[in-house]
Parts: C-alpha cells; sequence; structure tokens
C-alpha cells in the first residue's frame, strides 16, 4: 500500500515537473524526466519504510520477533521503541499483564442432581518466556491450551 503511494506521489511530482522538461531535446528531456522519476521514487520509497521499522510495544506487552531468516528470536521485544528490519522481521505482540477467564460447567452427582459450578482463572504467561510459548503454541495459547485444560479439569472435579 505505501510503495503504491510512493509511486504515485513520484509520477505526480515528475508530472508537475513536465513543463521544465520541454523545450530541451529529446534524449536529453527523457534522461533527466527518468532521473527525476527514480529519485522521486525512492525518497518516496524510504519515506515509506521507514514507518515500519519502528515498533512501539505499549507497557503489559511484549512483542515476539519473527525473522524470516533465523525464526523467532528467544529475546522478546520490551516497552518503549523498538526498531525492526523491514520485509525480514514480523512482530506479534502478546499480553503479559494478568488475564482473567471465566469458566462454567455443569455435572451430575452421585445422587443424580445437577452441580452448577463457576471458576474464574486468573494467569499471565512469563514475559520472558513470550518467544518460547509462541514458537511451541503461538498466539492463541489461551484457546489451545488453558481452555480445554480447565474445561477436564471442572469436569473431573464436579463429576
Amino acid at each position: 500500500m505505501w510503495h503504491f503511494l510512493a509511486f504515485v506521489v513520484a509520477a505526480g511530482l515528475v508530472a508537475l515537473r513536465w513543463k521544465s522538461f520541454i523545450g530541451q531535446k529529446k534524449e536529453l528531456y527523457l534522461g533527466r524526466a527518468v532521473t527525476t522519476f527514480v529519485t522521486y521514487l525512492a525518497i518516496g520509497w524510504a519515506l515509506a519504510t521507514v514507518p515500519s521499522t519502528i515498533k512501539i510495544i505499549d507497557a503489559g506487552e511484549r512483542g515476539v520477533v519473527f525473522d524470516k531468516i533465523k525464526g523467532v528470536k528467544q529475546a522478546p521485544l520490551t516497552e518503549g521503541i523498538n526498531f525492526v528490519i523491514p520485509y525480514i522481521q514480523e512482530v506479534t505482540i502478546m499480553e503479559v499483564r494478568v488475564q482473567r477467564a471465566e469458566y462454567g460447567a455443569s455435572a451430575a452427582s452421585k445422587d443424580l442432581q445437577d452441580v452448577t459450578t463457576k471458576l474464574q482463572l486468573n494467569l499471565y504467561p512469563d514475559p520472558l518466556q513470550v518467544a518460547t510459548l509462541f514458537k511451541s503454541v503461538g498466539p492463541a495459547y489461551m484457546e489451545r491450551i488453558v481452555h480445554p485444560a480447565v474445561q477436564e479439569v471442572l469436569k473431573a472435579c464436579t463429576a
């Protein structure tokens, strides 16, 4: 998206300067027009790429860096401004604050009475181990690991 915008801006700037190319020899003004277009395109590409090198991590979050060459980096990005290599590194934000999950289960007791149980679970991932969690489970660890385990234990306890 940003690169298309840089292309459009470069083409627009060359079109605005087109009057300065007219009146020169054909080979000369085509060469200058192409040089000007490439220069504007390079400046636009650089300006479009700069925002993707800066990642801001908010308080209570960590950034897991996936490097397309080396894989998941073990050290997570901490709060604040962090710099990454565009097109090679991708950052996934993971929450390390206390997260609350509520569960409910109903089962029949030995004397065939309905037992309804509600459980509230407060948990948070270790901020230093979020890269390992991301690598082994993924960002949806609550749905893949925590929810099924709590449901299984809750039903086992109430049955």
